[in-house]
């Protein structure tokens, strides 16, 4: 994918960079693709930048130091350019200052050339990828973990993490800075690293630590009005396209870039279905053809299995399989679809945002399964096939992780509800949603207005009340856009369906090549922990079940008693909050992210093709 690579030596030995980063470039994911350039000082340091014609990069090499960037770094409001970059580095800040300075979306390297120091910055959402890695000669830093394979030529001899595994049988995606080598970390958002002869030291430049300020609801509407607004003026120039779901962010982009005068299209997708109004795509056609926005349809199609089978390998590779979803949505609409938007559009905008999640929360463990950090126990699958002494390590795992993370965010007197959206910003943000963008990034620049700085600033000023559920977005939307907020007669998207795994499953191939990754093959990691005589059965067994179409929506009937509860439970955020947590801990209730066999199965099987690449060292 697009990104910086750079091999930084510890002048220690006379080792060559340069041979070095070429390999790593090499490796990365369709790198031949990708343009490059590049900047060598001595045998010191190499750097390599892959781009594609369309990407926002840039790179200065001067007599004191080399700067690198990917994305749309802002310095004092200005877009960084090879001139003020050089005004950057020469106006006396040292990078650490310089990079607390810079705004926007992006990655960045600063290298300091008599010194022999390097600093490397992500984000503070970590839209852009950046991993590391030290050897006794060098410090690697790439944007895919998978690249650091052409390290084994200098002896280097990374270990896979079974914690890393724990993360993701529960989780579908890699916590904190984790990776499934422990010798690498990524780069966390809010975060740079400096290394050069000594070893690499981590510091914190920016963090989402709530700092509410006093005002009333209709204040901060009004903030996060201007800021979401100035935020937009950032959008580059070129045509959009939009991917527009049923979902409310989505929908709030839809009028924003509309009344902007935003040269766009719109989008909607669905994974093996056709088209039909009672969908999420058929929601997103009505509010597109409410403004009359151009909407385009397109279906991943699953009747090429071995296409499909193709698609989901290659997105392990390009993400390092740290996330499923990359596999269960952006594989399953496949590389051509983003290579076809590549052709017609110059950047594709999504909504991803950082709002503020989901309910109010009455302790940390909640917190952490509302925002899919789940431990083993807190759904039913694991315990039906792993061995019963990797389940309890696994358990002891995630109490441990939960008590380590629940320290980052050392705020005396915060609330709980702060902490949440910490968490999300910290690990579900990072993690799970830019790890998807990363794959989009391979074929189309990917632009999320919502999580610019701007608005960031006021969602971090703002109080937890006016976050939970959304509440302040959706009072500014619902104000802005009536239209699209308060419309009674929007297709239902919540009707019978189909589960896209069991549509999946039907293909012969599809389930062999399950089969194959899980239980005919399956990497070391996976038959450690995993307790074949019971494992091989709940694989068959969920791979054979015939689909089935949901019973939700319209096929509901009324109920008057758990209506008349559920109207008295949102009368109150507290009482609901703590009926919610008392029936999950009793069993009454599933968890948010309690995954059904079809899909939890599908997570396991890209496990096993991410375990086969790292251990195919």
């Amino acid at each position: 994918m697009p990104g910086i690579i750079a091999v930084i030596g510890k002048r220690r030995n006379d080792v060559s960079c340069k041979a070095v980063a070429d390999d790593i470039t090499d490796r990365v994911y369709e790198s031949q693709s990708f343009r490059r350039t590049s900047a060598d000082y001595t045998s010191e340091a190499s750097i390599r930048i892959l781009h594609r014609k369309k990407d926002d990069y840039g790179l200065s090499d001067s007599e004191r130091f080399i700067i690198a960037w990917c994305g749309r770094p802002m310095y004092k409001g200005r877009l960084l350019t090879e001139d003020t970059a050089d005004e950057m580095l020469k106006s006396g800040e040292d990078a650490a200052d310089s990079i607390r300075g810079l705004t926007g979306h992006y990655q960045l390297l600063i290298y300091y050339k008599a010194r022999g120091e390097c600093f490397a910055a992500a984000d503070k959402i970590s839209t852009h990828p950046l991993y590391y890695t030290e050897t006794p000669d060098f410090t690697v830093i790439t944007p895919e973990v998978l690249s650091l394979k052409a390290l084994k030529r200098c002896g280097w001899q990374p270990t896979i993490g079974t914690g890393a595994v724990f993360q993701f049988i529960a989780s579908g995606f890699l916590w904190g800075d984790t990776t499934f080598w422990e010798e690498v970390k990524r780069l966390a958002p809010g975060h740079f690293i400096k290394c050069g002869e000594n070893a690499v030291e981590l510091h914190s430049y920016w963090e989402m630590t709530f700092k509410p300020e006093r005002g009333n609801r209709r204040f901060f509407i009004n903030e996060l009005s201007e800021a979401i607004d100035a935020d937009l003026e950032s959008i580059p120039a070129g045509k959009a396209i939009l991917t527009l779901s049923g979902g409310y962010d989505s929908r709030g982009l839809l009028g924003l870039m509309k009344v902007r005068g935003v040269e766009f299209d719109a989008v909607s997708y669905a994974f093996g279905f056709d088209f039909t109004t009672d969908s999420d795509a058929g929601v997103g056609k009505y509010f597109a053809d409410k403004l009359r926005v151009r909407h385009r349809f397109y279906k991943g199609e699953f009747g090429e299995p071995s296409v499909v089978i193709d698609n989901i390998r290659k997105a392990v590779v390009a993400t390092g399989g740290e996330t499923d979803v990359v596999a269960s949505q952006e594989a399953l609409l496949g590389a051509d679809f983003y290579r076809l938007l590549a052709e017609e559009y110059d950047y594709l905008v999504r909504g991803d945002e950082i709002w503020g999640w989901s309910d109010h929360i009455v302790n940390r463990d909640m917190a952490f399964w509302e925002c899919s950090l789940l431990s083993l126990n807190e759904f039913p699958q694991p315990a039906k096939y792993l061995k019963p002494d990797s389940y309890q390590r696994a358990l002891e795992f995630a109490g441990e992780q939960r008590k380590s993370l629940a320290e980052e965010y050392n705020q005396p007197g915060a609330n709980l509800d702060d902490f949440k959206d910490f968490v999300y910003w910290r690990h579900r943000e990072p993690r799970l949603l830019q790890n998807i963008a990363y794959f989009r990034r391979c074929y189309i620049t990917h632009i999320a207005p919502f999580l610019f700085d701007r608005t960031l600033s006021v969602i971090n000023r703002a109080p937890s009340k006016f976050r939970v559920n959304k509440n302040l977005y959706l009072d500014l939307m619902r104000s802005r856009f009536p239209e699209l907020f308060l419309d009674g007669n929007l297709p239902n998207p919540y009707g019978p369906k189909v589960d896209k795994f069991q549509l999946l499953y039907q293909y012969e191939a599809i389930r062999d090549f399950i089969a194959d990754c899980l239980i005919v093959n399956p990497p070391l990691h996976i038959s450690d922990i995993f307790d074949p005589v019971r494992f091989e059965p709940w694989v068959r067994q969920t791979l054979n079940v015939k689909p089935k179409t949901s019973a939700s929506g319209s096929n509901i009937k009324p109920n008057p008693v758990r209506q008349f509860a559920g109207k008295a439970l949102n009368r109150t955020k507290f009482l609901r909050s703590r009926v919610k947590w008392a029936m999950v801990r009793n069993g009454k209730r599933e968890t948010p992210a309690w995954p059904n066999d079809h899909s939890h199965l599908f997570r396991l099987g890209i496990l096993a093709l991410a375990l086969r690449e790292y251990e195919d060292y």
